[in-house]
């Protein structure tokens, strides 16, 4: 479920490898937001290759497009549900099903928890025990071990899926290894980057639990798994931050790439909005937007790729229940002005 924060993760500034190192300063601002893709056919012949110092990494003709995706950064505050982790989190980080909470520090980078929607139902998952991403600073050669756990705790009348629950707890302890194990060059087909790659390990017991009346009034285990797994991350510099240009999850059982997920292009940017005047709202949205002004003659809404999907006249308000989450523009002429302007997307 953490995928899409874990194509964050995040961080290394500008130095000269292989004494590079990385610290608060080089996470993406909030308003970052680029474009990923996913290939979940990877050609046999892909590997991560041998950690060290002065490595060359050739991925440009070894990947194949198989689905495009957007992550953003933004205000915890400014998202739907994010108030739960008021005070805790300084990041919320927008995927196409999730949107996960951060918080970033002087001393580390570490998960609070993040918002699911599952078939239109949200659940709230927050870490009793965080989870540290990385330490500040840190670069080659750096290792970190940690533990986090959440422990959520679903109450009567409770509806998921349609059914009522009562009292289910859902329990996960992981236990994260990671090892920035090389340096060196990666090339993708859409540019080549300068990286420190860091090799994590994941193992994770999941475990489900429900609250029983009789013969005693307990919390009764229902059901427990336990998963690995292992990824190469090659973390790059992306107009002028650091994040995972390359993210390779490994199966280890048939010594093979499971899935690949690499950097295809930053969003052309617009102006701040904060120094704008907006004319609708909510800004992200989940149903519908709203236009404050009747002087908008028409409104257009195109996806990340440019394409138009949405034409309106007039518009008073507009539905976007009907389109994936993500980042979007809007574009739309008020008092002979022609606006752009960053719409997101959750659901």
């Amino acid at each position: 479920m953490k995928k899409y924060i874990l194509l964050l993760l995040i961080v290394i500034p500008t130095a000269v490898y292989p004494q590079i190192t990385f610290t608060q300063a080089d996470v993406p601002p909030l308003g970052s937001y680029w474009n990923m893709t996913t290939d979940t056919l990877p050609s046999d012949t892909i590997t991560p290759g041998t950690g060290g110092p002065n490595r060359i990494w050739d991925f440009s003709k070894s990947l194949r497009i198989k689905r495009d995706y957007t992550i953003a950064l933004a205000d915890p505050l400014a998202t739907p549900r994010g108030d739960a982790f008021s005070g805790i989190a300084n990041i919320a980080v927008i995927g196409n099903k999730y949107t996960t909470y951060l918080n970033s520090s002087a001393t580390s980078a570490e998960y609070v928890g993040y918002i699911s929607r599952i078939y239109g139902d949200t659940i709230i998952f927050k870490y009793t025990n965080n989870q540290t991403l990385m330490p500040f600073p840190a670069g080659y050669l750096t290792t970190l071990t940690d533990t986090s756990i959440f422990d959520i705790r679903q109450k009567y009348d409770t509806i998921i899926l349609g059914f009522t629950i009562d009292s289910l707890r859902y329990k996960q302890v992981t236990l994260m290894l990671h090892n920035y194990d090389s340096w060196g060059k990666v090339i993708l087909p859409s540019d080549s980057f300068d990286v420190i790659r860091n090799y994590r390990r994941e193992f994770r017991i999941d475990s489900i639990w429900m609250h029983t009346k009789a013969p005693f009034v307990m919390w009764q285990n229902i059901s427990a798994t336990r998963d690995t797994n292992y990824f190469y991350e090659y973390i790059g510099k992306v107009n002028g931050y650091r994040h995972n240009v390359l993210t390779i999850k490994w199966d280890s059982l048939h010594n093979k790439a499971e899935t690949i997920d690499w950097y295809k292009d930053y969003l052309v940017a617009t102006e701040k909005t904060e120094k704008q005047k907006e004319y609708f709202y909510p800004n992200p949205a989940d149903q519908r937007i709203y236009f404050e002004s009747s002087n908008i003659k028409q409104a257009i809404i195109f996806n990340a790729e440019a394409k138009q999907i949405i034409r309106v006249r007039q518009p008073k308000t507009i539905s976007v229940a009907h389109l994936p989450a993500g980042v979007y523009y809007i574009q739309y002429v008020v008092n002979e002005k022609i606006e752009t302007r960053q719409l997101i997307i959750l659901h």
